[in-house]
């Protein structure tokens, strides 16, 4: 079993890593359409990041 703080950077690790993916697949996407990357930019603008320093502090 491992410990809650490798879980968590397990999880962290591969959500990051789909996110990551979802991203290249939508530019792959959007090479040929019109205001795509717009709409992408301003989609990953709206993302918030949240420390893993901070995750807990609430």
């Amino acid at each position: 079993m491992i410990g809650k703080k490798m879980e968590t950077a397990l999880n962290e690790r591969v959500e990051g890593e789909t996110s990551a993916d979802n991203v290249v697949e939508n530019l792959k996407m959007a090479q040929n359409a019109p205001g795509a990357l717009f709409m992408i930019g301003r989609e990953l603008g709206q993302r918030v990041f949240t420390s893993p320093a901070n995750e807990g502090a609430q």
